[in-house]
Protein backbone atom coordinates (compact mmCIF):
# COMPACT_ATOMS: atom_id res chain seq x y z
CA UNK A 1 0.00 0.00 0.00
CA UNK A 2 2.95 2.26 0.76
CA UNK A 3 4.26 1.76 -2.76
CA UNK A 4 0.94 2.83 -4.24
CA UNK A 5 0.90 5.95 -2.13
CA UNK A 6 4.47 6.80 -3.09
CA UNK A 7 3.67 6.17 -6.74
CA UNK A 8 0.50 8.28 -6.54
CA UNK A 9 2.45 11.12 -4.88
CA UNK A 10 5.16 10.92 -7.55
CA UNK A 11 2.55 10.96 -10.32
CA UNK A 12 0.77 13.91 -8.71
CA UNK A 13 4.04 15.82 -8.39
CA UNK A 14 4.89 15.09 -12.05
CA UNK A 15 1.43 16.20 -13.10
CA UNK A 16 1.82 19.33 -10.95
CA UNK A 17 5.12 20.15 -12.69
CA UNK A 18 3.58 19.51 -16.14
CA UNK A 19 0.58 21.71 -15.34
CA UNK A 20 2.88 24.41 -13.95
CA UNK A 21 4.91 24.31 -17.17
CA UNK A 22 1.71 24.51 -19.25
CA UNK A 23 0.54 27.51 -17.21
CA UNK A 24 3.86 29.23 -17.88
CA UNK A 25 3.65 28.42 -21.61
CA UNK A 26 0.12 29.76 -21.80
CA UNK A 27 1.07 32.88 -19.85
CA UNK A 28 3.94 33.50 -22.27
CA UNK A 29 1.61 32.92 -25.24
CA UNK A 30 -0.93 35.29 -23.67
CA UNK A 31 1.79 37.94 -23.42
CA UNK A 32 2.74 37.43 -27.07
CA UNK A 33 -0.86 37.62 -28.22
CA UNK A 34 -1.50 40.72 -26.11
CA UNK A 35 1.51 42.41 -27.71
CA UNK A 36 0.32 41.37 -31.18
CA UNK A 37 -3.17 42.70 -30.45
CA UNK A 38 -1.80 46.08 -29.39
CA UNK A 39 0.43 46.25 -32.47
CA UNK A 40 -2.52 45.35 -34.70
CA UNK A 41 -4.69 48.00 -33.04
CA UNK A 42 -1.98 50.60 -33.64
CA UNK A 43 -1.64 49.47 -37.26
CA UNK A 44 -5.41 49.69 -37.77
CA UNK A 45 -5.47 53.21 -36.32
CA UNK A 46 -2.59 54.23 -38.60
CA UNK A 47 -4.32 52.67 -41.62
CA UNK A 48 -7.55 54.48 -40.80
CA UNK A 49 -5.68 57.77 -40.59
CA UNK A 50 -3.91 57.09 -43.89
CA UNK A 51 -7.23 56.16 -45.50
CA UNK A 52 -8.86 59.35 -44.24
CA UNK A 53 -5.97 61.42 -45.59
CA UNK A 54 -6.08 59.66 -48.96
CA UNK A 55 -9.85 60.06 -49.16
CA UNK A 56 -9.58 63.78 -48.41
CA UNK A 57 -6.95 64.18 -51.13
CA UNK A 58 -9.07 62.27 -53.65
CA UNK A 59 -12.16 64.34 -52.81
CA UNK A 60 -10.16 67.56 -53.19
CA UNK A 61 -8.71 66.42 -56.51
CA UNK A 62 -12.16 65.35 -57.74
CA UNK A 63 -13.61 68.76 -56.84
CA UNK A 64 -10.73 70.51 -58.63
CA UNK A 65 -11.30 68.30 -61.66
CA UNK A 66 -15.03 69.07 -61.72
CA UNK A 67 -14.24 72.78 -61.54
CA UNK A 68 -11.72 72.55 -64.40
CA UNK A 69 -14.11 70.40 -66.40
CA UNK A 70 -16.93 72.91 -65.96
CA UNK A 71 -14.64 75.76 -66.98
CA UNK A 72 -13.45 73.82 -70.03
CA UNK A 73 -16.98 72.98 -71.12
CA UNK A 74 -17.95 76.64 -70.71
CA UNK A 75 -14.93 77.75 -72.75
CA UNK A 76 -15.78 75.28 -75.50
CA UNK A 77 -19.39 76.49 -75.51
CA UNK A 78 -18.20 80.10 -75.73
CA UNK A 79 -15.88 79.25 -78.62
CA UNK A 80 -18.67 77.42 -80.46
CA UNK A 81 -20.94 80.41 -80.00
CA UNK A 82 -18.21 82.74 -81.28
CA UNK A 83 -17.67 80.52 -84.31
CA UNK A 84 -21.42 80.52 -84.98
CA UNK A 85 -21.57 84.33 -84.78
CA UNK A 86 -18.50 84.70 -86.97
CA UNK A 87 -19.89 82.21 -89.48
CA UNK A 88 -23.11 84.21 -89.76
CA UNK A 89 -21.18 87.40 -90.42
CA UNK A 90 -18.84 85.69 -92.88
CA UNK A 91 -21.91 84.66 -94.86
CA UNK A 92 -22.89 88.32 -95.32
CA UNK A 93 -19.72 89.02 -97.25
CA UNK A 94 -18.15 91.14 -94.48
CA UNK A 95 -14.51 90.67 -93.72
CA UNK A 96 -13.37 90.16 -90.15
CA UNK A 97 -12.20 93.77 -90.00
CA UNK A 98 -15.64 95.00 -90.98
CA UNK A 99 -17.37 93.54 -87.90
CA UNK A 100 -18.75 96.13 -85.53
CA UNK A 101 -16.53 97.10 -82.59
CA UNK A 102 -18.60 95.46 -79.86
CA UNK A 103 -18.56 92.10 -81.64
CA UNK A 104 -14.82 92.32 -82.32
CA UNK A 105 -14.21 93.28 -78.68
CA UNK A 106 -16.24 90.29 -77.48
CA UNK A 107 -14.36 87.89 -79.77
CA UNK A 108 -11.00 89.32 -78.65
CA UNK A 109 -11.92 88.96 -74.95
CA UNK A 110 -13.14 85.41 -75.47
CA UNK A 111 -10.06 84.34 -77.41
CA UNK A 112 -7.69 86.02 -74.93
CA UNK A 113 -9.39 84.35 -71.96
CA UNK A 114 -9.25 80.93 -73.56
CA UNK A 115 -5.63 81.43 -74.67
CA UNK A 116 -4.52 82.49 -71.18
CA UNK A 117 -6.39 79.74 -69.40
CA UNK A 118 -5.50 76.86 -71.69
Amino acid sequence: NEKEKTKAVAEAEAKDKALGAEIEERAARFGQLSTMIEATKAEIAENKETLATATAIREKEAAEFRTRETESVQAITNLRNAITVLSKHQGTGKAMLQLDASMMSGVKVLLRDVALKY
